[in-house]
């Protein structure tokens, strides 16, 4: 079965990379273990160093089954800011040129956030007709309701 997983904001399985993998790291792990193609869609950035891992998209294959697929996207310094919102923006637009690489997969599974990138999966997939899970992790950018003034 080849399957997509979306998830930004997780440890990567990079050589370099001693972090232990969060849900879609070991999911992704999991799937291409049992012989499924599984593509892995994330960023380049690194949301806890607040680094880039690479200055451009970049494509790496981890093993015979499975693929990271690393959007780029300029970084930002604070988690609640402008700049994050840039770089989702980057993201889900790069998403839209390195799709056009691959076939349908059969099933895509698509974390939140971001929305950005969300929205452009969800919108490939119903074009497509593929079945479509979407897995609420995190209400980003929700979170600017809290930090400014009701009146805003």
């Amino acid at each position: 079965m080849k399957i997509w997983l979306f998830a930004i904001g997780e440890p990567l399985p990079l050589p370099e990379n001693n972090d232990r993998l969060h849900r879609c790291g070991l999911l992704a792990k999991e799937l291409s273990k049992r012989g499924n193609e599984v593509v892995w869609w994330s960023s380049t950035f690194n949301h806890f160093s607040k680094t880039n891992y690479f200055e451009h998209n970049k494509k790496i294959i981890i093993n015979k089954n499975l693929i990271l697929e690393l959007l780029y996207g300029k970084k930002y310094k604070k988690n609640i800011s402008l700049s994050r919102v840039r770089n989702h923006n980057q993201i889900a637009k790069n998403f839209l040129s390195r799709v056009k690489n691959y076939e349908n997969p059969d099933i895509i599974l698509c974390a939140i956030p971001s929305i950005e990138l969300s929205y452009e999966v969800v919108k490939f997939a119903k074009r497509r007709d593929i079945p479509l899970i979407t897995d609420a992790r995190d209400m980003w950018p929700d979170i600017f309701e809290l930090i400014f003034p009701k009146i805003i």
